[in-house]
C-alpha cells in the first residue's frame, strides 16, 4: 500500500478567511490533522482557527507538544515524527498545522528533517500562510517596503543586534515582544525610532490591540505580539 502524503499547512494569524484558498482544500482531503501545542495541557490555537473554517469531522486529530525552546533537538523530535509516520503508513493522508506561514519560525522545517531522516521517501508538500508581518501591517494600513527598501523580520528577543538593524533597514518587524519588550522599547527610545513603532497584538483576533509603542501597557501584552518599524528614509 502506498503511504500517505505530509503536508504543512500555513493556518496564517488567526482569523480563519485568511486560510488561502488551497489551505482549505488540502484540510478537507486529509484524514488526519497535526497540530502543535505549547503545553502538554494546553490547547492547540492553530486547530481553532482551521476548525472555524473546515469540516473537520471523522478527522483523526494529533496534538503534538513542542517545548518552548529556541532549538528542538532531533531526539525531542523523535515522538512526534514517528507518530505522523505511523499515521500515513496505511495510505492516510496528513496536514501538518502552523500558524502564520511553515517557513517562518515554525517547528516545522525541523520536524521535516526529522521525517525525512526516518523515512527518507515519504512525500512533504510546503502550503505556504499569510504571516503575522504581512497582517499586522493591513492592520496598520502600512506598507512594509517602498520602492528599494529593505526588510528585516527578527525575533524581538535578538535584542543584542537590533540597534545596528534599524540603522541598516528602512523597515524593521519584531515578532513576539511580550518578553523583551521594556528592553525593545528602550533601544527604540535610544535609537529615536519609537515615533515610527507600532505595536500589534493578536492581530484580525478578538482583542486586538494597535498601539504606538510609547502607549503600550503591561495589560496589553501578548505572546501573539509584533512590532512594526518604518520610517528611515522615507
Amino acid at each position: 500500500m502506498k503511504k500517505g502524503k505530509v503536508y504543512a499547512v500555513g493556518a496564517g494569524p488567526g482569523d480563519p478567511e485568511l486560510l488561502t484558498l488551497k489551505a482549505v482544500r488540502i484540510l478537507g482531503g486529509c484524514g488526519a490533522i497535526a497540530v502543535p501545542k505549547g503545553r502538554q495541557d494546553g490547547e492547540s490555537m492553530a486547530l481553532g482557527i482551521i476548525g472555524r473554517a473546515v469540516d473537520l469531522a471523522g478527522k483523526a486529530i494529533i496534538e503534538l507538544h513542542f517545548p518552548m525552546v529556541k532549538v528542538l533537538s532531533p531526539k525531542a523530535l523523535e515522538p512526534a515524527a514517528q507518530r505522523i509516520l505511523d499515521t500515513v503508513k496505511d495510505g492516510t493522508d496528513l496536514a501538518f498545522v502552523t500558524l502564520g506561514d511553515p517557513s517562518i519560525y515554525s517547528t516545522f522545517f525541523r520536524l521535516r528533517q526529522a521525517l525525512l531522516f526516518f523515512d527518507p521517501s515519504l512525500e512533504v508538500e510546503v502550503v505556504p500562510g499569510i504571516t503575522a508581518v504581512t497582517a499586522a501591517a493591513a492592520r496598520i494600513g502600512n506598507g512594509l517596503a517602498l520602492s528599494g527598501e529593505k526588510i528585516a523580520i527578527v525575533p524581538a528577543s535578538y535584542t543584542s543586534g537590533l540597534k545596528d538593524i534599524l540603522e541598516k533597514f528602512e523597515c524593521v518587524a519584531l515578532m513576539k515582544v511580550h518578553s523583551v519588550f521594556p528592553k525593545v522599547k528602550k533601544i527604540l527610545e535610544e535609537t529615536g525610532t519609537i515615533d515610527n513603532a507600532v505595536y500589534v497584538c493578536r492581530a484580525g483576533l478578538d482583542g486586538e490591540i494597535i498601539k504606538q509603542v510609547q502607549d503600550v501597557e503591561d495589560k496589553d501584552l501578548d505572546y501573539f505580539s509584533t512590532i512594526i518599524i518604518t520610517g528611515k528614509g522615507r
